[in-house]
């Protein structure tokens, strides 16, 4: 993720909102890649699952809640899906600084964000493989 995204002194959803959803150059790098359309597709969407089931047992799963954010990330990262990259490494920095006083406010709005990140990344992925004959 590009550092100036992670390391501002702006409010989470400010960089959020200031990140690209797709980064072109980043994308193109890796959009021929047989397969990988299909396994952003299965692999978000069961890194996704996975955080809403280990949401439920929180604060006891911290580690592997992190863990799920981290692989998720990476995923992301490499299509250049910043900000669902984004989104994912508070996540992580979340989980690695828990046990949390407020954690279910916190999970909720990061709830809010994940849901709307994932959307529209999913979703200018899907238009950017389909245009190039990949999904």
């Amino acid at each position: 993720i590009n550092a100036e995204y992670m390391g501002s002194s702006m409010d989470v959803h400010e960089r959020i909102d200031s990140a690209p959803v797709v980064s072109p150059v980043q994308f193109l790098d890796v959009v021929e890649i047989p397969g990988l359309w299909e396994e952003f597709v299965t692999t978000a969407t069961e890194r996704r699952k996975e955080l809403h089931l280990l949401r439920q047992k929180l604060p006891v799963a911290l580690d592997t809640f992190g863990k799920v954010a981290h692989t998720l990330r990476s995923f992301s990262s490499m299509l250049g899906a910043f900000r669902l990259a984004l989104v994912c490494a508070k996540l992580e920095t979340f989980a690695r600084d828990g046990p949390h006083q407020n954690l279910q406010q916190t999970l909720t709005v990061f709830d809010a964000a994940f849901e709307l990140v994932f959307k529209e990344t999913y979703e200018t992925l899907h238009r950017e493989f389909s245009s190039r004959g990949f999904a």
